[in-house]
């Protein structure tokens, strides 16, 4: 493994209420997908992905989820 890694491109510069909007004019066509792209800095793939459904919103929990729902793993542990 490398111990001096350079990322290659630099992280997203946009933030989440940026691509809201960008999805949310491009839904009321306001404007297209490519003039979006320009004005709020999102790629343009990222941004058609949102709105085909492509991406979701990402979980705020780490790792797999659970095998067992929390009223299965209460009744194997009583």
């Amino acid at each position: 493994m490398v111990r001096n890694y350079e990322r290659k491109k630099p992280k997203r510069s946009y933030t989440k209420a940026d691509l809201e909007q960008a999805v949310q004019a491009v839904q009321a066509k306001k404007m297209g997908s490519l003039r979006a792209r320009k004005i709020y800095k999102i790629p343009q793939t990222i941004i058609m992905d949102h709105l085909k459904d492509r991406r979701g919103v990402k979980s705020q929990t780490m790792g797999r989820p659970p095998a067992l729902s929390e009223n299965a793993e209460e009744k194997l542990a009583e």
